[in-house]
């Protein structure tokens, strides 16, 4: 009788805890704590999609600038962070935006967080490491980057690794929504979709739907002059606006670094991105049948390798493939591009701490890669010394200079790149591209022994 009781009483515990969490969440919800200053991702984007809903023009400096500034007190007179999404990705933030700033961000940060956790575990389902190893490499070096800034990118990648999921299980359906969805950052979902389409024909017919669903709401949304400004104006120079700031990862920043024009580099680089998408789909060709993930995993990862723009935060597209390739290689290689890649996003994204974060990410990997764990713990102390050291005189920049004031019918592109022109590359930020692209070269070495293991199969 007594035991009878008490399995009705553990019982209880998952429910009553889920009432008292809900409860908490929606307290949290009606009166929302401060998250913090520095969501100026976010703030542009609930801006952006306040804008839109008003009829007005997003991607302009004005009234994008006003509102920023009612939200958050910019660091800089006359500074503004530009919209750069389509305007059907904008108008997936009305529902926030219609919600004070306050909850809309708190909201916004639940939502990084439950993207962090999906990731985690899809992961765990998809690689078949355990959440325990999973959990440095992808909540310090894929989320953490991202829920600092209230950064979008781990929200299209949590939805294309469910999607990847949803595919092993053939919910089809599922997956192309999810995949649709995650095209708020079209560079990075759309290789997927175009991969996904080519190599399952279950989805073709769903992706198709899926695309003319975007361009039914982007239509609606902006109607066609302002996605023609997006194409024809606002993505050139976005593109262009970032190139000789510190934190552009794309291959236009090193091709501009080499000498060339910005626009021979950003035009150089987009032919570089296309190039990959179609290495991506004939590399998916051969390893889809040993890898089913692939079809989601490469193409992901390919569309943040090099190209016209990409953000440390975007860089994280390509751990799940580092994951994916450690698991099925037993070479040192492709442990060394996971551990590369992963150490470099909290490193040149964390300024402070950013040692210490990838220290802790380099102890979990060598120690799940079988390195006795004393050397691992000095492995990790000494990264963290080195990396600590590396990255001290990022504390010391020089004040922002003010930024000329502009035409309130000036793209927000034009001061957003005067601004980033305040902190060209150094050499701590190229200590991280090398890093990075010494990860991305022993990943898709990697990649090429499982092809050429598999032909010769």
């Amino acid at each position: 009788m007594t035991s009878a009781v008490n399995h009705k009483w553990r019982a209880l515990v998952p429910a009553v805890a889920a009432v008292l969490l809900g409860a908490l969440l929606a307290y949290a919800i009606a009166r929302p704590p401060p998250i913090a200053a520095t969501y100026l991702d976010f703030d542009a984007f609930y801006c952006g999609a306040q804008i839109l809903a008003q009829g007005h023009d997003p991607y302009r400096y004005e009234p994008l600038h006003t509102c920023e500034t009612h939200n958050l007190t910019p660091a800089v007179p006359n500074a503004v962070v530009p919209v750069p999404l389509p305007p059907y990705a904008i108008a997936a933030f009305v529902p926030l935006a219609r919600l004070a700033y306050p909850r809309a961000q708190f909201i916004w940060w639940l939502l990084l967080i439950a993207a962090g956790l999906a990731i985690v575990w899809v992961l765990a389902e998809m690689t078949g490491f355990s959440l325990a190893f999973l959990g440095a490499p992808v909540l310090i070096s894929m989320v953490l980057p991202s829920l600092t800034v209230g950064n979008l990118a781990i929200v299209p990648i949590a939805l294309l690794l469910l999607s990847a999921l949803a595919m092993r299980r053939a919910r089809w359906t599922a997956a192309a929504a999810l995949q649709t969805i995650a095209c708020v950052e079209p560079h990075v979902a759309l290789p997927v979709m175009l991969a996904a389409g080519v190599f399952v024909p279950q989805m073709r017919l769903r992706l198709a739907l899926g695309v003319a669903a975007i361009a039914a709401l982007s239509l609606a949304a902006g109607h066609v002059s302002l996605n023609a400004e997006f194409i024809a104006a606002v993505a050139p120079a976005h593109a262009i606006s970032e190139i000789a700031n510190a934190e552009q990862y794309g291959s236009s920043a090193m091709l501009r670094a080499a000498g060339l024009t910005d626009r021979t580099a950003t035009l150089v680089a987009n032919l570089q991105y296309a190039a990959f998408v179609l290495a991506g789909l004939w590399l998916v060709r051969t390893l889809r049948t040993r890898m089913p993930e692939s079809i989601v995993f490469v193409p992901m990862a390919l569309a943040v390798t090099g190209g016209p723009f990409i953000h440390v935060t975007q860089i994280a597209a390509a751990i799940p493939l580092a994951l994916c390739v450690a698991r099925h290689s037993s070479g040192w290689v492709a442990w060394t591009a996971l551990a590369a890649i992963a150490i470099a996003i909290p490193w040149q994204a964390s300024i402070g701490y950013g040692g210490i974060a990838a220290a802790v990410v380099l102890f979990s990997i060598l120690a799940r890669a079988r390195v006795p764990l004393v050397a691992a713990g000095f492995a990790a102390v000494a990264a963290a010394a080195v990396l600590e050291f590396l990255q001290r005189p990022e504390l010391h920049r020089p004040p922002i200079a003010a930024i000329p004031a502009v035409a309130a019918s000036a793209l927000a592109e034009v001061p957003w790149s005067r601004l980033a022109a305040q902190f060209p590359p150094t050499a701590f930020s190229w200590y991280g591209h090398a890093l990075i692209y010494a990860g991305f070269a022993c990943l898709y070495w990697s990649l090429g022994g499982l092809v050429r293991a598999i032909n010769d199969a």
